[in-house]
């Protein structure tokens, strides 16, 4: 993988904007791990299907964790198979709702390791609840991913949250857009197999 990944893939990094939510992790980083792997003729396929989703469904800018969970989805969609993020289909921390564990998935190991360098701290507010974790206050790529991973799931046995009016209210509903671009992603799939 070219270490100029967002060179490569310019014109719809365009279509989002660094500025709506901040945060220190490496974008370049996170496009990498989502593309391992992977032979460049698959990734542009995926990213030209991606672009015309994304055109069709939304007129305005959507931050970069936006960006890297439409990614994401594709990947997991188109390459891995993946059918969760519909009716059905549950969260749980030990698979991060299937992220990490599934069989030919290569990028699991980096989410896991990301995803548990968040240090999520757990709440106890409701007894008998789903386990509840809050997200750190400084803002993270892989805790925004994970957060709207974790909602995009309809059953989940935790819960992450956020303290209102965190950084992270901003992204809090981007997984409602995109649950909508996972059904079109997949639909796109099923309709060429």
């Amino acid at each position: 993988m070219s270490e100029k990944i967002t060179e490569k893939y310019a014109a719809y990094i365009r279509l989002f904007d660094k500025d709506i939510f901040q945060f220190d992790d490496s974008v370049e980083e996170c496009l990498q791990a989502i593309f391992k792997d992977i032979d460049i003729r698959t990734q542009e396929q995926i990213v030209n299907k991606v672009i015309i989703i994304h055109k069709l469904l939304f007129t305005d800018k959507k931050d970069y964790s936006f960006m890297c969970m439409e990614l994401l989805t594709a990947v997991m969609v188109c390459v891995y198979k993946y059918q969760g993020l519909f009716a059905g289909s549950t969260f749980n921390t030990s698979s991060y709702g299937g992220l990490v564990t599934s069989s030919s998935n290569v990028f699991g190991d980096f989410f896991k390791d990301k995803f548990e360098a968040i240090n999520l701290r757990q709440s106890y507010s409701f007894p008998n609840e789903s386990s509840k974790y809050i997200l750190p206050e400084k803002a993270n790529l892989y805790g925004a991913m994970l957060f709207t991973w974790c909602w995009m799931h309809s059953e989940r046995s935790i819960l992450i949250q956020h303290t209102q009016d965190s950084v992270y209210t901003i992204i809090s509903k981007n997984h409602k857009e995109l649950i909508r671009f996972a059904e079109i992603i997949k639909l796109m799939q099923e309709n060429k197999e």
